[in-house]
């Protein structure tokens, strides 16, 4: 955080979710290093749990320091919940599912800065 500074907004969780999204870490490092505010954003109170989760995964695909063991198994859990979000697509890697509507690699390779071929490699 000292080299590059806050480079996105933390995500965090609203009272009625179950589950905070992934932002403690940044803000004790922000307390840490001494820094009185940081960007945030609260999500809605209708988010559920899985999206949080999701949104938890992406932030932690978009970091490079994971391991390939632990990409993998972000990779996985995140197709996991998108397939029990999106239960019209099935279990797909295609860019386009028909009307539109766009399948597991490419949202996921939009999410997190990487490409439709890394992520079904990885998936």
């Amino acid at each position: 955080m000292v080299k590059k500074g806050r480079l996105a907004a933390a995500p965090l969780g609203n009272r009625a979710s179950k589950r905070g999204c992934g932002a403690g870490d940044r803000l004790a490092a922000a307390r840490a290093l001494g820094w009185e505010t940081i960007a945030a954003f609260v999500l809605d109170s209708d988010t559920g749990n899985l999206e949080a989760e999701l949104i938890e995964i992406d932030e932690n695909l978009c970091r490079a320091e994971l391991t390939p063991a632990q990409r993998a198994a972000a990779i996985a859990r995140r197709k996991q919940i998108w397939e029990a979000l999106h239960p019209e697509s099935g279990s797909i890697c295609a860019t386009l599912t028909g009307r539109g509507n766009v399948g597991f690699a490419a949202d996921t390779a939009k999410a997190a800065g990487m490409t439709k071929q890394s992520i079904t490699m990885w998936g």
